[in-house]
């Protein structure tokens, strides 16, 4: 499938390139006219007024400044200008948004609300691409190609969204087929990190009422950002590949239908972590490798040995159709989702050290089906309404081998596997009634019901080197005490069902400004530990969330645009992810609240340029979370204190991870036409945050003093953007700051960290036909 999927990205769009262009030569007078009035999104400011900004974070199509909820929107054009390819880069351009890489995944937080990263759960911010539920990132492994745009919904979300949105939601929208014809090339290179990135678009007419758009994508970074010293080479270097077919049909002016399906993969090696405390254990960290450090750098020092690089592949099948039918007064809108993915990790080094210790070889598998069904009124009189009904089926597959290698240090060897199988059902009917007794006045309320089925069957078998289960009672009370591994097996079921109303209030006194007050109550399922190795047969709850807001849109003709809201949240059942001395386990905190006011503005101070910022207070803190995990250096306080039962610490009245008190965002547009149609674009963005911790512990060492960085881009651009050659620099002032830091297992007061992106200069080139 590799050799398959290269080839489609790289050759087979060339051809059919080819074949779209002979074909656009042969357009019609009108198809032309009508091509240019459908072209792409502008790349730099408009000149005469600010572009009006569609989004359908009520599912369905709404002015940004129409709709009662905070919404943060990232445009296609933007992903390409200001180079946004992930979801950690996303984070920068969006206020209250932070997204960094923990030890088993991304970690998304919301005004300071997250849950942490178990692979048995989804976040408590939900992703949605194209309609479809993606609660795990592996899904769409490469999400921000060709989008139409990026909406980020803040505040739980769980009538119109569902479960698994109590912090908010990301919807992605990918570009759909026009009536046009259309052949966009794309590529990019690092020069910081060397690479490339070669894409293709082709978007062709096949009927009247038929179009198609195929699109492609690879990349290729083998040099990564950060020099391993243990391992001899630099990490993370990636391969990735995307192809995509789409197609929208419309039979009738009331009937339209639109498909999609799109196969990824990716390969990494190395990771992103690196030492950043030894703890005491510098002189046997220097034995594997003389050059370990514990800066916070770009240097690393891990890898279970040289010639064992860590691996990681994965590939993600997704589909999705969506059929809409209008009538007079009604519209019946079919949402379908599938998707998949495989991926599989090789000699990863779980003790994050240049000891070869500990290790595992883990192979994860993810399927998917989903099914929506919603009915809407299209009038917009006294009431109008949407009801609905949601299907979804998933099952998730880990198997992971453990290797701890303690031969090496005078100890034994043993190969602990473990396996964590999940099937989960889940249903929901939700409906939503307006009503608008006078004008300017929306009375809007909604609710949904939604039951959720869960069962697991996991364990963990200890193997001795020979292969066999090992039975040596001494041994097993040394791996256990030592390594955390225990011999079990568990069968659980988890059933649950929640309600999730909201009610908001719309007032418009005047043409250009709109006042709402919302409440809304969403959850997050509870589950199971798959992390869990010692067989723990508690679980965690459901985090439940009830948040009030209230704000303001306001439009001064089309040169200014300003947004405020105001928010206070309370979340119940917190999921929370604590290191217990050996691993990770996720449980609950009794209560956290989040409250803020969030402000963002755009301007057009001149024609042809565009100045936009936000400025954001928060203060999410833990109201009650008596029992978290300690500090290592608690935990190490505690035992050499004799006193008996596991150590913990009272987080109450403490801040959560992530929860800048203070963030915000400046950004300036410029357009300078240059001669003959050509223009000279400029951007220059800086944001900040305030200091935070990054560790769920709240560990002195994880707190990151506040800092900003500064990204700019320029670009050359040829009339109608047939040519747009652009310069992209990240993090110019190159700004070093831990972006998640871990405890490092069995080795005490160690400490790893990930890292915000350093400095890169990407040169990207565009071309249109």
């Amino acid at each position: 499938m590799r050799t398959t999927i290269r080839a489609f990205s790289v050759a087979g769009i060339s051809a059919i390139a080819l074949a779209s262009a002979a074909n656009a030569q042969a357009q019609s007078s009108d198809a032309q006219a009508e091509a240019q009035a459908q072209s792409s999104p502008a790349a730099a400011p408009a000149e005469d007024g600010l572009d009006d900004i569609v989004v359908v974070a009520q599912k369905r199509e709404e002015r940004l400044q129409d709709v009662p909820v905070s919404v943060g929107v990232i445009t296609g054009a933007d992903t390409e200008r200001l180079g946004i390819n992930d979801l950690e880069s996303l984070s920068s351009r969006v206020p209250n948004l932070t997204i960094a890489e923990s030890a088993s995944g991304n970690r998304i937080a919301m005004r300071g609300i997250s849950s942490g990263s178990n692979r048995g759960f989804e976040q408590s911010v939900g992703m949605f691409v194209d309609g479809v539920y993606a609660g795990r990132a592996r899904q769409f492994t490469v999400p921000f190609f060709d989008v139409e745009r990026i909406e980020v919904l803040r505040g739980p979300q769980g009538v119109l969204f569902g479960k698994n949105t109590v912090a908010g939601a990301i919807n992605i929208l990918t570009t759909r087929p026009k009536r046009k014809s259309e052949i966009i090339l794309g590529g990019a290179t690092n020069l910081n990190f060397g690479g490339y990135e070669l894409s293709a678009i082709v978007n062709m007419p096949i009927t009247d009422t038929l179009a198609l758009r195929v699109s492609g994508r690879t990349a290729d970074s083998d040099d990564g950002p950060l020099r391993n010293t243990r391992m001899l080479s630099h990490d993370r270097g990636s391969r990735e590949h995307l192809g995509r077919v789409a197609l929208r049909w419309e039979p009738t002016s009331s009937v339209s239908v639109d498909g999609k399906y799109e196969y990824s993969e990716r390969r990494t090696r190395g990771g992103l972590f690196q030492l950043i405390a030894f703890g005491a254990y510098r002189p046997l960290f220097s034995r594997f490798d003389p050059q370990v450090e514990a800066n916070l750098d770009q240097q690393t020092s891990f890898g279970v040995a040289p010639g064992r690089q860590n691996i990681n592949s994965m590939g993600a099948h997704n589909g999705a159709l969506r059929v809409q039918v209008d009538f007079d007064t009604l519209r019946l809108v079919s949402q379908s989702g599938y998707s998949s993915y495989r991926s599989r990790d090789i000699d990863e080094d779980a003790d994050y050290t240049p000891v070869p210790l500990l290790a595992y070889n883990n192979r994860e598998s993810y399927r998917q089906i989903s099914q929506e069904l919603r009915l809407e009124s299209t009038s917009d009189g006294l009431l109008s309404y949407v009801v609905g009904g949601y299907f979804q089926k998933s099952r998730y597959r880990l198997t992971q081998e453990y290797l701890v290698t303690g031969a090496v240090l005078g100890l034994f060897n043993t190969n602990p596997r473990a396996f964590f199988d999940q099937d989960v059902t889940s249903y929901s009917g939700f409906g939503e009634l307006t009503l608008q007794p006078v004008e300017g006045l929306r009375i809007i309320g909604g609710a949904r019901w939604t039951k959720e089925d869960k069962a697991a069957r996991r364990g963990v078998t200890i193997y001795s080197m020979t292969g066999l289960p090992e039975t040596n009672p001494a041994l097993l009370a040394a791996i256990r005490n030592n390594f955390g591994y225990n011999n079990y097996l568990l069968d659980q079921t988890h059933d649950e069902s929640q309600w999730s109303p909201g009610l908001t209030v719309q007032y418009r006194p005047v043409s250009n400004l709109m006042l709402y007050a919302r409440a809304s109550r969403g959850y997050l399922s509870g589950g199971f530990n798959a992390s869990d190795t010692m067989g723990d047969p508690r679980g965690y709850g459901s985090e439940r969330a009830t948040s009030i807001e209230a704000g303001a849109k306001f439009s001064a003709g089309r040169r200014f645009e300003a947004n405020m809201a105001v928010f206070h949240s309370v979340y119940k059942g917190l999921q929370v992810v604590s290191f217990n001395g050996t691993g990770f386990i996720t449980a609950n905190a009794g209560q956290a609240s989040a409250n803020g006011v969030e402000l963002d503005a755009r301007w057009l101070v001149a024609p042809r340029l565009t100045l936009s910022g936000s400025v954001n207070y928060l203060d999410a803190t833990y109201d009650d979370y008596r029992g978290a995990s300690c500090t290592t250096g608690q935990a190490d306080a505690h035992r050499l204190s004799g006193k008996p039962g596991p150590c913990t610490q009272d987080l109450t009245g403490r801040p959560l991870i992530y929860a800048s008190r203070w963030s915000g965002s400046a950004n300036l547009d410029y357009r300078m036409p240059i001669m003959a149609g050509w223009s000279l674009n400029g951007n220059v963005g800086m944001s900040y945050r305030s200091a935070q911790y990054v560790a769920p512990d709240l560990d002195p060492i994880s707190r990151q003093s506040g800092y900003a960085l500064v990204d700019a881009s320029l670009s050359l651009t040829a009339p109608d953007d047939r040519i747009n050659v652009a310069l992209v620099m990240k993090n110019l002032t190159d700004q070093r700051r831990a972006a998640y830091v871990l405890n490092i297992p069995v080795f005490s007061g160690a400490k790893g960290a990930s890292i915000i992106e350093p400095r890169s200069i990407e040169v990207r080139t565009t071309l249109r036909f």
